[in-house]
């Protein structure tokens, strides 16, 4: 029992630190985003898969295939697939599609806003010599290149590039499909993303293993078409020539145990897939939440507005100190004490949630489904628990460690 108190105390001290890093770090100006595109690729490392029988000037001897099965060229760009060139005065990244690649940061990113540009060259490739041009951004990339699929593209999310079909959402698993990406998006009945649609589980084990972009929002192929990524913690939004076009949520990994973690975070990856194509203007900006005009034409905003009112509906029990308070988590409110006697309390105001532990600042929560919250920057989960539908209890997971406290 000593040590149990011991090591709860331990977690509400990193709790507390955590507060008051965070809060320092609040003060600090937005991060400026930062250019990944430079003569030497220094942002990235570059990774090819298997050369299709009809690729020309090879090293002799070198393996071939259909280009998606078969050895994979690993770090040899013998046909120097990825390069950074100067096109119409601007320094552009080539990505020539005649064999299947990755250009993939040296490190992982979390909680960002990714913008870049792209547009179609003139060449196609076999094996989609008949196929529509097809590009791509992978992000939350985990694993390996050798468990990549098409020993190419690593495990986790992409947004679509492709004539016609740019921002459709798409879940690569690994190489023998025994982790798998999923998560949760509005889908209407023709499998587009729609605001108003209900929200259903898709990727892994679901009927979606893709989920179509709301609209054609594309310029035409001899004109750049810029690119947004927008994630924080386990949501995403994509946006084509600055229009919302998917939403996803609640990101996991998926494995053959049946286990599930969140996906938050991860290498990114651009794709050469059969076609040539250019990208510029690749930047990545460190972002603690997602502005709010984009929460809002993403229809983020409405959703959990929603999901606080169906949350407060559901509850048959609300603590009587807090019949006065207005906010739709209402029920939510109050002290909790914690493991080690230490006291964590939850205030709302203006229909938000905060968080306050000891006399440090208190912290917004941020709303991810019902009874789930996240704080973004000391990557905490917060987690209200029921007994018969009342909120009796809260559960606080810092760096993978949980903590329980009971509501006063």
């Amino acid at each position: 029992m000593k040590t149990f108190l011991k090591n709860t105390k331990l977690f509400i001290v990193c709790l507390l630190v955590s507060f008051q890093l965070f809060s320092q770090s609040k003060k600090e100006p937005e991060s400026k985003p930062e250019n990944l595109l430079d003569d030497k690729l220094d942002y990235w490392y570059k990774w090819i898969g298997v050369p299709h029988t009809s690729v020309t000037g090879l090293p002799t001897g070198t393996p071939t295939g259909d280009g998606m099965n078969g050895i994979p060229l690993g770090r040899n760009d013998f046909k120097n697939v990825f390069s950074a060139i100067t096109l119409d005065g601007e320094k552009v990244l080539r990505a020539t599609g005649e064999i299947y690649g990755g250009l993939t940061t040296k490190k992982e990113y979390e909680n960002y806003h990714l913008h870049l540009k792209y547009k179609w060259g003139k060449k196609k490739w076999a094996p989609r010599l008949t196929l529509p041009r097809d590009m791509g951004i992978m992000f939350h990339l985990t694993g390996t290149n050798e468990d990549a699929f098409w020993s190419v593209f690593m495990m986790g999310l992409e947004c679509q590039i492709s004539e016609g079909t740019s921002g459709d959402l798409f879940f690569v698993p690994n190489k023998d499909f025994k982790v798998s990406p999923a998560a949760e998006a509005r889908v209407n009945d023709t499998k587009n993303w729609d605001s108003k649609a209900p929200l259903k589980k898709v990727g892994a084990n679901t009927n979606y293993q893709s989920v179509t972009r709301s609209k054609n929002f594309e310029s035409d192929s001899t004109s750049w078409t810029a690119m947004d990524i927008y994630t924080v913690g386990s949501t995403g939004v994509f946006l084509v020539n600055g229009h919302v076009v998917m939403v996803f949520q609640n990101a996991n990994v998926v494995r053959a145990d049946k286990t599930v973690t969140p996906l938050t975070k991860g290498r990114i990856q651009l794709q050469s897939e059969g076609a040539e194509g250019y990208y510029k203007d690749i930047t990545i900006q460190s972002i603690s939440e997602i502005p709010s005009e984009i929460r809002k034409s993403a229809g983020l905003d409405l959703l959990a507005a929603k999901a606080k009112q169906s949350t407060t509906s559901e509850t048959t029990q609300t603590a009587s100190a807090n019949t006065a308070d207005s906010s739709p988590f209402k029920e939510y409110i109050g002290s909790y004490r914690m493991q080690d006697s230490s006291s964590v309390k939850i205030t709302g105001r203006d229909n938000d949630l905060f968080i306050q532990a000891g006399s440090f600042p208190e912290m917004k929560l941020i709303f991810k489904k019902t009874d789930e919250f996240a704080i973004s920057a000391p990557s905490m989960q917060v987690e209200f628990l029921r007994k018969e539908h009342v909120v009796t209890e809260i559960k606080i997971t810092y760096m993978g460690q949980p903590s329980v406290g009971k509501k006063e």
